[in-house]
Order: structure tokens, then C-alpha cells, then sequence
């Protein structure tokens, strides 16, 4: 782990969360970026613009009864219906819901997987042999784990970092900024994610500069920063569009592995006769390389039912842990409450 601080905490701030729960293994940060201090001293929004529809609601009063219950640390949840809409949204502790820019880690990876796919660069049953170790150009990346040969489900399911820094290499850093700009997880004129920005974070030399960033950004580390609210919405996108490709039928079986099967890191999401599907992350939040752990940002966002969603939940939680213990959880509950009135 040394090594590897040593070797890229100049590319980004990004920390190790537990092995079992799915994050990416890097250097750990130590005083959080602008944008993301900028985010604690903002006023909690409860932004949402659309009217909630009929079904699956919960209001904002209760929902921040049950994040105040749940963790007294910096949080957000997001609630939207299965058309995008909005039904609730709010934040504590200066995470504003709608416009914190945080990093995503790891719940970007379907995102990715889906719109490579869409884009001819990820192919049916493509495979990786995750080693626990991704070298490019001159550097080596990290896996928290040797996952062997992997299918893209079991990807999704057990978060391998080696699968996605593969997709994300194979298709470049046009591809991956475009492919996440179609989702609207970004705008495509962010100029945190322009050749210019990448390399005045002590990047590598432009000869490298793709190469090394887009599996980076790929996995949902590096410069890429996003609300609970935008990430709650791409989801809700997906959900909609996924249809019945070979590799959308893998996406979505990754999905529910992730929640429903033991080897997922999204198991404490589930909710009993509740076709619950989503994806766990884990990020930290600032640039330098000595952050305490307790910085690190647990996600989890995800969609139930899985075919034809009526709720779409995002959950970020501060210094809790990793997303399968910090953010899943509580999803749970919000699965459960705003599902029991359909």
C-alpha cells in the first residue's frame, strides 16, 4: 500500500475502503478539495424540481428524520420516482443533495459498463483476469483483490476495480467523459475533466495522460465529482433504458447479485419480496495523500423493482465506512418505506 501511495497520490486523492465491501484501492487524502470543503460549509438543500408522482412517496420531513436516526455524520439521500422524477431529497452535516460535488467511486461502474457497451467498446461476455494489480503506461494501478477470471455480472457484483480500469482503458478517455456526459452524471463542458485540468494535477506526461486517467475516472475516482441527486438520476436513466442486449441483461443481473447474492457488496440494501438492485461505492474526498479514513465517503444507489422501477434511492454518508455498511443500510429502510404503500 506504501508503494503505491508513493507512486500515484499525484494523479488523485482517493482512499482504500474495506476489502469486502468493494473500493478502490489508492492513496488515502488527507485535506479535502475545494469543491468538496465547500460542500460542508454549505446550507443541507432539499432541492428537487419535479413534483413527486402518486406512487412511492415519502416525504422530505420524514426522510430526514430517518438520515438524522441513521448516522449523525455529513449525508444525503435522494429519492425519485421511476421516471426520473423527483419525490424527495435532503442533506445534513453540509452536504447539500443537490449540488455537493463528491466523488462517486465505485457506483459508476455500471454506468460505464452500460454506455461502452452502447458504444461498441464492451463487448458480450467479455472477461478479465483480475490479478489485483492493472499496470498503464509507466504506472500500476490496484484492485483490493485478486478476483481471478471475471465475467462483467460478477464484476458488478464484487466491485472489481481490474474489470473497469479494462472497459474504461479499452475505450479511452474521450469515450469514458462522453459515455458519462450521455448519462448526465456530467456536462461536457466540465472543465475539471479537460486535458488542461488533468494535467495540472501532476499527471503523468501527455503521452500517458489518457491512458493513465481514464480508468482512473472510470471508476468514479480522480477529478470526477457528482451530486447524490445527478447520481440518483443517471441511475434512473439507466433503469429506463436498459433493455434486453446481452450486455444489459449482464448489467442488470451484476446489479442484483450485488444486493442479492452472498458474494455482493451491496447486501445490507436488501429488503425481504423486494426485487432490490444496486451498486456500492466508496471514494474519499480531498487530494492529499495522509487523509484520515474517516473522510471517506460510503455510497449506495440503486432501483426497486429491478424490471420497470418505481424508486430509485442514492445514499452518501461521510466517514461511516465503506458504502455497504455506511450508505446500504439505511437504503434499505427507505426501500421499505417508500415501497409499503404501492
Amino acid at each position: 500500500m506504501r508503494r503505491m501511495r508513493n507512486l500515484l497520490w499525484g494523479l488523485w486523492g482517493i482512499g482504500c475502503a474495506s476489502a469486502a465491501l468493494g473500493c478502490a484501492s489508492a492513496p488515502k487524502s488527507g485535506t479535502p478539495s475545494p469543491s468538496a470543503s465547500a460542500t460542508r460549509d454549505a446550507p443541507a438543500s432539499t432541492k428537487v424540481a419535479e413534483a413527486a408522482p402518486a406512487a412511492s412517496r415519502i416525504s422530505e420531513e420524514r426522510l430526514r428524520a430517518m438520515l438524522a436516526e441513521h448516522t449523525s455524520r455529513p449525508a444525503a439521500v435522494v429519492v425519485l420516482a421511476g421516471d426520473g422524477s423527483g419525490i424527495a431529497a435532503v442533506g445534513q452535516g453540509g452536504i447539500d443533495a443537490a449540488d455537493a460535488r463528491l466523488r462517486p467511486g465505485s457506483t459508476v461502474k455500471p454506468l460505464l459498463a452500460w454506455q461502452a457497451a452502447k458504444a461498441g467498446a464492451l463487448r458480450p461476455g467479455h472477461h478479465v483476469e483480475c490479478r489485483g494489480e492493472f499496470p498503464v503506461a509507466d504506472k500500476t494501478l490496484t484492485c483490493f483483490e485478486k478476483h481471478g477470471n471475471l465475467s462483467l455480472s460478477d464484476a458488478i457484483a464484487t466491485s472489481c476495480n481490474s474489470y473497469f480500469y479494462d472497459v474504461a482503458q479499452r475505450w479511452g478517455l474521450a469515450g469514458v467523459h462522453g459515455g458519462f456526459v450521455a448519462t448526465g452524471l456530467v456536462d461536457s463542458d466540465d472543465a475539471s475533466l479537460s486535458d488542461e485540468s488533468l494535467r495540472a494535477r501532476q499527471g503523468p506526461p501527455a503521452t500517458s495522460l489518457h491512458a493513465v486517467w481514464a480508468p482512473v475516472i472510470g471508476i468514479g475516482h480522480g477529478p470526477l465529482h457528482v451530486s447524490p441527486t445527478r447520481l440518483a438520476k443517471a441511475y434512473a436513466k439507466m433503469a429506463r433504458e436498459l433493455g434486453d442486449t446481452p450486455v444489459e441483461r449482464e448489467i442488470l443481473a451484476g446489479l442484483r447479485a450485488a444486493v442479492q447474492s452472498p458474494k455482493g457488496t451491496a447486501q445490507a440494501a436488501s429488503v425481504a419480496n423486494l426485487d432490490v438492485v444496486g451498486k456500492t461505492g466508496t471514494a474519499e474526498s480531498g487530494d492529499a495523500p495522509d487523509a484520515p479514513q474517516s473522510e471517506s465517503l460510503g455510497w449506495f444507489v440503486g432501483y426497486a423493482p429491478a424490471r420497470q422501477p418505481d424508486v430509485i434511492v442514492a445514499v452518501v454518508v461521510q466517514g461511516a465506512g465503506p458504502g455497504g455498511k455506511s450508505a446500504a443500510p439505511l437504503a434499505s429502510r427507505v426501500f421499505r418505506e417508500t415501497m409499503q404503500h404501492r
